[in-house]
C-alpha cells in the first residue's frame, strides 16, 4: 500500500520504500554526474542536498531503520552519499569519514537521529 508516497507492507515494514528511495536517489545522482562534472565543490554539494539527499530523507521519521536487522538498509543509504562525494575529483583519495569532514557533511544516520530528537523535543 502506498500512502503519501510511503510504501507500507502488511507487516508495517518499509524495506520496499527504502529500496525505492535509494533507487530514485541513484538515478538523480546519475543525472548530476552526467550534467555537472566540472562544477566547484560548493555547487556540487548544494545540488546533492537538493536533488539526492531530499529523496533519501523523504518521510524518514516514519520509516527510520533503527533495528539491527535493518543494518543493511542503513549501509545502502550511506552508500548513496558515499557515491555522491566521489563525484568530486579532489576528494577521490580520501576515505569516507575524511570526505564528510572535508565537505562538512554529517552522515545520514546522524541526520535521522538528530531529526528524531528534534521531533521528540517539540512533542
Amino acid at each position: 500500500m502506498k500512502d503519501l508516497g510511503v510504501i507500507i507492507d502488511c507487516k508495517l515494514q518499509f524495506q520496499d520504500h527504502i529500496k525505492q528511495r535509494i533507487n530514485k536517489a541513484y538515478s538523480m545522482l546519475g543525472i548530476l554526474k552526467r550534467n555537472f562534472k566540472e562544477m566547484d565543490v560548493a555547487s556540487i554539494i548544494s545540488l546533492y542536498k537538493v536533488f539526492v539527499r531530499s529523496h533519501l530523507e523523504y518521510a524518514e521519521s516514519v520509516w527510520n531503520p533503527h533495528y539491527i536487522i535493518y543494518m543493511y538498509l542503513i549501509d545502502d543509504l550511506e552508500k548513496v552519499q558515499k557515491q555522491a562525494t566521489k563525484i568530486l575529483r579532489q576528494c577521490r583519495r580520501l576515505n569516507y569519514q575524511q570526505l564528510l569532514e572535508f565537505l562538512n557533511l554529517p552522515t545520514l544516520a546522524f541526520r535521522r537521529n538528530r531529526g528524531d530528537m528534534m521531533k521528540v523535543y517539540k512533542i
